[in-house]
């Protein structure tokens, strides 16, 4: 279920009196930010961060595995990730080792 959630600038204290509307589910979550202006497909690198960082997230074109370092400096292995999945992940670099998925895309 999707809502509308109108913010008046007045009450957030800001000179600005037009309203902000945003598209929350029923927990509150922005879940208009679901639209994706660009997107690149991933050369894996274990040196090198993607051309364009951070991602919004990443497709998967064939299932596998997926290292990553994200946003914040970790470094994590995304195991089992399915096919034709988007993956809505902040994410600098994508490594050749341990990576067996494959056609991946960057979405930004």
């Amino acid at each position: 279920m999707k809502y509308i959630q109108i913010l008046s600038s007045w009450i957030l204290g800001e000179n600005d009196s037009s309203p902000q509307v945003k598209v929350v589910d029923e927990n509150g979550v922005n879940i208009d930010g679901n639209r994706f202006a660009h997107a690149d497909a991933v050369t894996l690198d274990d040196d090198n961060d993607l051309d364009t960082t951070p991602t919004k997230a990443i497709y998967i074109g064939s299932a596998g595995n997926v290292k990553v370092d994200m946003l914040d400096g970790s470094t994590v292995i995304f195991k089992g990730a399915n096919a034709g999945q988007i993956y809505r992940l902040k994410v600098k670099r994508v490594y050749d080792t341990d990576t067996t998925a494959s056609d991946i895309v960057a979405l930004y």
